[in-house]
């Protein structure tokens, strides 16, 4: 479990570095190795008590890494690139409050919830930013 904790800091800290640095590219680098360690741990409690609820939640946070898929494209500014990136910086808000009551119904430890929290929260900042101009989805450093 410490392995995890360990893995999942550092994707919360490259995250918050992204929207520091306006760079939506390192926001969804954290998101997706997040959703990849949930999704390994998930089918590990799976394997060890095949209840369902683990299948479900890894299956949620699969779907979290591949919209967060990491991609170098060009944001041209068009409302179809800003319209797709306030639905997918949506529901990765979406996903990690959800993320917030599932640690309250499980045995993982309570303060991972302030992780998910963070992560409910980066991407509706990232959303207010997009829709002020303030910064380019796909940002390269």
């Amino acid at each position: 479990m410490l392995i995890q904790i360990i893995i999942t800091s550092f994707c919360i800290l490259l995250s918050l570095y992204g929207l520091y640095e306006k760079n939506g590219v390192y926001i969804k680098m954290g998101y997706f190795i997040y959703g990849i360690v949930v999704v390994i741990s998930e089918f590990n409690f799976f394997y060890l008590d095949p209840n369902p609820e683990h299948f479900a939640v890894a299956t949620l946070y699969g779907i979290q890494s591949l919209l967060a898929l990491p991609n170098k494209s060009d944001y041209d500014g068009s409302k179809f690139t800003k319209s797709a990136t306030i639905k997918i910086y949506t529901s990765l808000s979406l996903i990690n409050f959800f993320g917030i009551y599932i640690v309250g119904v499980t045995v993982v430890p309570n303060f991972v919830r302030y992780f998910h929290l963070v992560l409910a929260i980066i991407p509706l900042v990232f959303i207010l930013l997009v829709l002020r101009k303030k910064t380019d989805p796909s940002k390269q450093s």
